[in-house]
């Protein structure tokens, strides 16, 4: 990603935190974006910093049972899964997956996504401790 592409998202953030104010889901969509950013940039403190205010606005503003609060979950669970905080990382799967059945179904496509990264990475879990 383009320092042109952050650097929207973070005047946008700026923006949206005059007009809308704090905690509010819009807000909270972009905190997740940058953190995604971020990661792909692999400047992973400032990924982690985004994605967890990302992830506690969402659970302000919703609860714990809802799809934005998997997601985000989700989001964070891969970062540490790249940071080699696997303890972390398989607990907050857990998590996004147990609230991701509840409010949203098996079928549903989130649903499906984060089913499908916790098995990756248990995957490559079982790879490296057989190597």
């Amino acid at each position: 990603m383009s320092n042109n592409l952050e650097e929207k998202y973070l005047k946008a953030l700026q923006l949206e935190k005059q007009v809308f104010g704090v905690p509010h889901s819009i807000v909270a969509n972009t905190l997740n974006r940058l953190g995604g950013i971020y990661d792909q940039q692999q400047n992973y403190e400032l990924a982690e910093q985004y994605y967890r205010q990302s992830l506690e606005m969402s659970q302000e503003l919703f609860g714990e049972e809802h799809p934005d609060v998997a997601s985000s979950m989700n989001n964070l669970a891969s970062l540490y899964e790249v940071l080699g905080r696997d303890d972390e990382a398989e607990a907050l799967y857990i998590q996004a997956i147990s609230i991701s059945l509840r409010v949203s179904g098996e079928s549903d496509p989130n649903t499906t996504i984060i089913q499908c990264n916790y098995q990756s990475f248990l995957d490559e879990r079982q790879q490296n401790n057989q190597g």
